[in-house]
């Protein structure tokens, strides 16, 4: 089955619950870094900031049910 009619939904999915929360706290540091510069720094330099510098650690935490 697929579409609306599946009997798991990938909305409820874990991997898709992390995705979720992974665009979040991106969405958050673009903001900060681009209050921090005075300009926008853009969507895949603050992918690659949170990748590289707080990824590692939030994903430990959400891992292990700090979510």
């Amino acid at each position: 089955m697929t579409g609306s009619h599946s009997m798991f939904p990938i909305e409820k999915s874990d991997l898709y619950q992390r995705y979720q929360l992974e665009k979040i706290e991106i969405d958050k540091l673009e903001w900060l870094e681009s209050e921090k510069e005075g300009s926008a720094i853009g969507r895949e330099r603050a992918e690659w900031i949170w990748a590289t510098r707080y990824r590692s650690a939030w994903l430990k935490a959400w891992v292990s049910g700090i979510r």
